[in-house]
């Protein structure tokens, strides 16, 4: 699908405190202008705004059609008048750029699609619906960010407890070998099996305190990771609170 923005017609914000811009736009699909609406969302799960693009069209009479994981789309839906349109929905992602770039769009019966110049009667109500769609959409993210951070930094929490226990029992264990060192080197004949046994216990707590030095070394970058994640957690906390109000 080809396609390129072309003019911003104008810009709507309604609800929820640092929602996404619902703007109203033309773009080019194969040579053609297409008047469509356009919000821009930080990176989120696709599925997301496939799940509440349903449920919009399921909110205005329609019917959902189209591939169902990709490019889903409605048709008669109806909005303020007794108009009835197909709907679409598309995205862009660019490299290097953290947003979805968001598209939808409604075609009547005649080919005509849904604008301030041509659908005076329904452009208002679907601006609002849209800004609640987009709303919703903000508010789905943001909640699968903070329940994806909370189970990272859970999973951090998890590996920081098992490193520790790790490091205490091989600690008891070098301290053991290191006894047990103590007794052979004092006995008054060593045998070759015993010294067998002593070079293998010496290799054991080489490798012992290498492994410590290691978990001691991750549990350092545990540490620095679960300071970020707790700050970007608290930073979702609050973006959510403020789109909530």
């Amino acid at each position: 699908m080809k396609k390129k923005l072309v003019i911003i017609l104008g810009t709507l914000t309604l609800g929820f405190f640092q929602a996404q811009e619902v703007n109203e736009i033309t773009y080019l699909l194969n040579k053609n202008s297409v008047d469509a609406f356009h919000f821009t969302q930080s990176t989120c799960n696709k599925n997301i705004i496939n799940d509440a693009w349903k449920n919009f069209i399921k909110e205005n009479k329609g019917k959902i059609g189209g591939d169902l994981t990709a490019k889903i789309s409605g048709t008669h839906l109806q909005f303020n008048s007794e108009n009835l349109w197909d709907a679409g929905i598309f995205y862009t992602i660019e490299k290097n750029n953290p947003n979805i770039e968001v598209y939808m769009y409604f075609k009547n019966a005649e080919g005509n699609f849904l604008s301030t110049s041509n659908s005076p009667q329904d452009i208002e109500i679907v601006k609002s619906k849209l800004q609640k769609f987009s709303n919703t959409v903000n508010l789905n993210c943001t909640t699968s960010d903070l329940k994806t951070s909370l189970s990272v930094k859970d999973n951090l929490t998890k590996e920081l407890n098992n490193n520790n226990a790790k490091i205490k029992n091989l600690t008891k264990e070098n301290a053991k070998i290191q006894n047990d060192l103590k007794k052979d080197y004092t006995a008054s004949d060593i045998t070759k099996k015993d010294f067998n046994k002593i070079q293998k216990q010496k290799n054991k707590q080489s490798s012992n305190e290498l492994q410590i030095q290691n978990l001691q070394n991750r549990n350092i970058e545990i540490e620095q990771e679960l300071n970020t994640k707790s700050q970007d957690i608290t930073d979702i906390q609050n973006k959510l609170k403020d789109i909530r109000n």
